[in-house]
């Protein structure tokens, strides 16, 4: 039910104490305690999320601060996500996202997704996942030559692999199917 997002960037001067600490650290060169000594203040960024809902009085919006209390990790992670992606696509630059299903709807994943694969960007997204329903999409959203998977050893070593290293890939009907199958390894022994 979220209908508007509002953010506010305040600058607030950090504490004395902070300040002292900074300014007289062995580790932080002379040059950049100089510049430190002219502003030092923290810029925090509040941002609120306005819920829309119907209710015995009507529609009525709530404006509720973004934080792990008010809303849920799955608002905050697709919060996350979108600011990154927003950036990687604005300035043409790769990200990486670790476990990127993490707190996240099947479905929203799907759309981040195909969002930003359709936008007219230079910039690249490299994914690691646990969620194998991704490989229902090959050939709609992914090239197969785009998955890979990861295969840990007894040694402690990881094997890297693509899916087009396999035969016969283009005749299968699952990809999904023929993973939870075992044909590609990468799974749990």
């Amino acid at each position: 039910n979220i209908t508007r997002i509002d953010t506010e960037v305040t600058e607030k001067p950090i504490s004395e104490k902070a300040k002292d600490l900074l300014l007289h650290s062995d580790g932080i060169p002379e040059a950049i305690k100089e510049r430190l000594g002219a502003k030092l203040s923290v810029k925090q960024i509040k941002t609120q999320f306005g819920h829309t809902v119907r209710n015995d009085h009507g529609e009525e919006t709530y404006m509720m601060e973004s934080n792990d209390e008010n809303e849920s990790r799955g608002t905050l992670r697709t919060f996350g996500i979108e600011a990154a992606l927003y950036q990687a696509v604005n300035s043409n630059s790769f990200l990486g996202i670790d476990e990127i299903e993490t707190s996240l709807h099947p479905k929203l994943l799907e759309k981040l997704l195909y969002e930003f694969l359709r936008s007219e960007s230079r910039s690249q997204l490299l994914v690691t996942t646990h969620n194998d329903g991704l490989l229902d999409l090959v050939d709609d959203l992914f090239r197969k030559d785009s998955v890979w998977f990861t295969e840990k050893q007894e040694s402690g070593t990881t094997d890297v692999y693509r899916l087009t290293d396999f035969r016969g890939v283009n005749r299968l009907s699952s990809i999904r199917e023929a993973y939870r199958n075992k044909r590609f390894g990468a799974t749990m022994r």
